[in-house]
């Protein structure tokens, strides 16, 4: 219990860095963003893998454990990071990072719905909590970035999407998949399908070689380390955890990453908030640790 606990906390420093690094890319487009994060993401998978003995799963994996790779990386990893990163860019690493991870709460219904697990008043009582946070967060003053409906919106759609591919992890996690092969299927089709993208997008528009100046400018160095961080060993770490602990644990314990990234954005990009968004910020993580409770 306590060794998942422990890997729960190590993968909410690494998703921590996700909105840090993501709010440092203003010239980088969504689809190149992504493109270096698959990269960087399929680089240190490999490598676990590599060493774990685990390199063969991509020829073991069955249709079913397929599809839900396919979902995880078209609701976290593609989806769910874009809408976050076009958030981050219009309400700031503070509001973007927190609404955003509001996910365990989503992670917490599916477990009822899809996986029969039971209700309780934890999770009552959080998401009432995780919502008044988010008033908190939502009202209007000095704190940078600005406060609009679209970036609420996309703050909103990436948690109830990063919750779904959360959700999908664990159904690969009870199909006793190890964390190495579940992060290297993940990253695997990650970067299949980004790279695809990214090279018809451009072929098609025959815009190529403009493309690749574009992806080799210095910020794609910022999307590498995101994809290393927080999908390679964010992903690897959530996903041993789950063998541990059950998701309503590790999953609010991960999106606890917000008050990381306040933090850090206050020194590194002079973000400010009033108290009442402090109390904001608080009241989302807590609720969210309720949930698992």
């Amino acid at each position: 219990m306590i060794y998942g606990v422990l890997l729960s906390v190590v993968a909410a420093f690494c998703w921590g860095s996700t909105s840090l690094l993501m709010r440092g890319m203003t010239h980088l487009g969504p689809l190149d963003m992504t493109l270096g994060r698959s990269v960087g993401a399929f680089a240190v998978t490999f490598i676990i893998a590599f060493f774990s003995g685990t390199l063969g799963c991509l020829f073991t994996f069955t249709v079913s454990e397929w599809s839900a790779l396919t979902l995880l990386v078209l609701a976290n990893n593609i989806f769910g990071d874009v809408a976050l990163f076009l958030a981050l860019h219009s309400l700031g690493v503070a509001y973007g990072s927190s609404i955003s991870s509001t996910y365990p709460i989503v992670v917490a219904l599916m477990s009822i719905f899809f996986f029969g697990e039971s209700f309780s008043y934890s999770i009552l009582s959080g998401t009432l909590l995780v919502v008044a946070g988010v008033a908190c967060l939502c009202q209007r003053g000095n704190a940078q970035g600005k406060l609009s409906t679209k970036g609420l919106l996309l703050a909103v759609l990436a948690s109830i999407l990063w919750g779904i591919g959360l959700s999908m992890n664990k159904y690969l996690v009870l199909h006793e998949l190890p964390a190495s092969s579940i992060a290297f299927g993940r990253s695997f089709l990650f970067v299949l399908i980004t790279a695809a993208y990214w090279l018809f997008k451009n072929i098609s528009a025959k815009t190529l070689a403009k493309a690749w100046r574009q992806v080799a400018q210095r910020e794609i160095f910022l999307a590498l380390a995101g994809g290393v961080l927080a999908i390679g060993f964010g992903g690897f770490l959530y996903a041993r955890a789950l063998q541990f602990v059950p998701a309503t644990v590790a999953t609010p314990i991960g999106a606890s990453n917000p008050l990381l990234a306040t933090f850090a954005a206050m020194f590194i990009y002079k973000e400010k908030l009033r108290i009442v968004q402090w109390i904001g910020v608080f009241m989302v993580v807590a609720g969210t640790v309720i949930v698992a409770f």
